[in-house]
């Protein structure tokens, strides 16, 4: 597996890499559909039904969504996980949505 380098200048500290790191060999193991409920809970976070938003808030082109859902582009992987850390997220939420109870 490839992991994008990762610029010491937007990553706090190991445990960030070491979450990210988690983060890319869970995606790569799902499938399209999987990749798209992710999408799907992503947009409902901010309330868009369409990716053109999505990809505005993610500061990217829309086709970059497409190309993960179809293909599981992972140069898409840090994206979710930038959304996640923005947003507040729990992964196991944005993955699977999941949701810890205390």
């Amino acid at each position: 597996m490839r992991i994008p380098k990762i610029c010491s200048a937007n990553w706090e500290s190991n445990v960030e890499t070491n979450i990210y790191k988690a983060i890319c060999k869970r995606l790569e193991k799902m499938q399209k559909k999987s990749r798209l409920e992710i999408i799907k809970r992503m947009k409902r976070v901010i309330g868009t039904r369409n990716h053109k938003e999505l990809a505005i808030d993610l500061g990217i082109n829309k086709q970059l969504i497409t190309n993960y859902i179809v293909r599981g582009d992972s140069a898409f992987y840090h994206r979710i996980f930038e959304f996640g850390k923005k947003h507040n997220l729990s992964y196991d939420w944005l993955f699977h949505e999941k949701v810890l109870t205390k």
